[in-house]
């Protein structure tokens, strides 16, 4: 598929084909963002409060084009803040303006090698897989593009009724890429199937997998989007992804990216300069997430397979992190104060 995403222009697309490297990095091509571009970088980020806020480490063809771009993007924009990036790009903020960005840890992107997966299954996966497929469970994948439009719809009532039954009721915009109901290149679409008693098979869930590329080849996939209708069947997502291990392992893609572990290992050292009073936000965010969203059954059930983390920090020029959190949840959707704030 090589139409564009979201009705870009081609070259964006080409643009993170060729520089991507991280598996969140397709979450630059959702819509509402803004671009700094380099010969051989890219920094996705959206204006909040008269600030840039980048959610992603910069989309660049080696270190130095990050180096590069980051000094370049922070003279054109000196209160940029930075959510989801990796350690690797926090050195990099930190050497270019010692002693004035601040950071946070606040959890991991938990990466899977397929075949230690199969190697070492978790028996909750095992036995979740059983009773799926007793329940005649089963996924397939299908092409958006030719798929009937009584398909779409049962899709589209799944979402809205997923989304309506939600914590938060509605997409989490920035934080988590939206279900766009149309092709997106490289995007690959899987309806999930069961039969009810007494009745003929139908659809009640879906997922995605976004491409997850790393030096202009792809690297692996990042489950997206999993959504589903209430079922009697236990544990779906454990089998969705002892499914995917499997069939992605016989396809020739060996890492599958559960994608975000909200405040894993946020209790871990590092050596970057912390925000006054990083455990106690750290504290409370652990206390109130599952309030804007079902963090932490979530996170439980992808840190059951064994995996690998990608520590992820919030970062800003301030010694306090009140406004970045500010922006990340207006920009979010999950604050609407104040009003006419963008």
């Amino acid at each position: 598929m090589t139409s564009p995403i979201h009705g870009r222009d081609s070259e964006r697309f080409a643009r993170f084909m060729r520089l991507a490297n991280d598996p969140n990095d397709y979450a630059t091509l959702q819509p509402n963002l803004s671009y700094f571009d380099t010969p051989e970088a890219t920094i996705a980020y959206r204006d909040v409060f008269g600030s840039a806020l980048v959610i992603a480490d910069p989309l660049a063809a080696s270190k130095d084009a990050s180096r590069e771009a980051l000094g370049d993007f922070l003279g054109a924009h000196p209160g940029a803040m930075f959510v989801n990036i990796t350690p690797a790009t926090a050195h990099l903020l930190a050497q270019h303006s010692p002693g004035r960005h601040r950071f946070v840890p606040f959890g991991t992107e938990w990466v899977l090698d397929c075949a230690q997966v199969l190697k070492n299954m978790p028996k909750k996966a095992r036995g979740a897989l059983k009773k799926a497929r007793r329940a005649s469970w089963r996924v397939e994948e299908l092409d958006w593009s030719s798929m009937g439009r009584g398909v779409r719809e049962r899709v589209l009532e799944i979402d809205t009724t997923f989304l309506k039954n939600s914590t938060a009721g509605h997409e989490i915009p920035l934080l988590a890429r939206h279900m766009m109901h149309a092709p997106e290149p490289s995007v690959r679409f899987f309806a999930m199937f069961h039969t009810p008693r007494g009745a003929s098979e139908e659809i009640f869930g879906f997922f995605t997998l976004d491409p997850w590329r790393r030096g202009g080849k792809a690297h692996g996939v990042q489950l997206h989007q999993i959504r589903m209708l209430r079922t009697p069947i236990w544990g779906v997502y454990l089998s969705v992804v002892a499914t995917l291990c499997e069939q992605l392992l016989a396809e020739g893609c060996p890492r599958l990216s559960l994608g975000a572990c909200a405040l894993h290992l946020c209790e871990q050292p590092d050596d970057f300069p912390r925000f006054m009073g990083s455990q106690a936000l750290l504290s409370l965010a652990a206390k109130h997430a599952d309030r804007v969203h079902s963090l932490t059954n979530l996170t439980q059930m992808k840190l059951a397979f064994p995996g690998t983390p990608i520590r992820r920090y919030l970062c800003a020029p301030s010694s306090l992190p009140i406004k970045a959190i500010l922006a990340i949840l207006w920009a979010a959707g999950v604050v609407r104060w104040p009003r006419g704030a963008p």
